[in-house]
């Protein structure tokens, strides 16, 4: 079995999301985000198979796949004609420089769960 104890809630929480997110990106014919959506696909089965040996934490995971639908939520979504990607969460700096974007949120989101993610990946053969 590829799912441990309390991972198939997640595990369906990412297929669904995955499934929604594809047939909102051809519907709109935004083939960019069908890559990105080709590229989580390929990392669900890896992740999916190396879950045994490497024995993820279930945070660890929950971390990945919120990382994915922030994804491809903002891509995905609209909020008055404005790709989620593009909305200020709140403006830190100022004109020109445009900090603090919903993409950059989940960047940091993203760079946080991938360092996890490495961490168990890493840690046997750390002394």
């Amino acid at each position: 079995m590829l799912l441990k104890k309390g991972q198939l809630p997640l595990f369906i929480l990412v297929i669904a999301s995955v499934i929604f997110y594809t047939i909102l990106f051809l519907k709109r014919k935004n083939y960019e985000f069908i890559i990105y959506i080709d590229v989580i696909i390929f990392f669900i089965f890896l992740i999916a198979l190396a879950n045994k040996k490497i024995n993820f934490p279930n945070y660890v995971l929950w971390w990945l796949a919120v990382w994915a639908i922030l994804h491809m939520s903002g891509g995905g979504l609209y909020f008055n004609g404005k790709k989620l990607y593009e909305l200020m969460i709140f403006n830190i700096v100022g004109e020109p420089y445009k900090i603090f974007r919903f993409d950059q949120f989940v960047h940091i989101v993203g760079f946080f769960a991938a360092t996890l993610a490495f961490y168990y990946i890493l840690k046997p053969h750390l002394k």
